[in-house]
């Protein structure tokens, strides 16, 4: 039998793979945080709620193509160490919620 921690795993690994999948024919996904459904969903169903994700063909481009459509602070205001910039710098690209804290008044 598999732990929690091992479910939620190969829960996200699925994720992932089924949003490559969307990804690659023009959807869109996000996952929405973590929500609680309403009681009247939870009413209906007898399935244990995990994730809710939104999906959809965007209005605007899918992917950026250009370094330069991050908004993003610079490497230099966020590290607190030199000499790893190269293994840094897609970590400051990769997709997260948190960067809206990150992200500058102007860019």
């Amino acid at each position: 039998m598999r732990t929690e921690k091992e479910m939620f795993a190969l829960i996200l690994e699925q994720r992932k793979m089924k949003c490559f999948i969307l990804s690659s024919n023009g959807i869109g996904s996000c996952w929405q945080g973590w929500p609680k459904p309403t009681k009247g969903i939870l009413n209906v169903t007898n399935l244990e709620f995990v994730i809710l994700m939104a999906f959809g063909k965007p209005n605007e481009p899918l992917y950026r193509l250009s370094v330069s459509e991050f908004k993003r602070k610079p490497l230099e205001q966020i590290r607190n160490m030199e000499g790893e910039d190269e293994l840094l710098e897609p970590v400051r690209l990769a997709p997260t919620t948190n960067h809206g804290f990150l992200q500058e008044e102007t860019v």
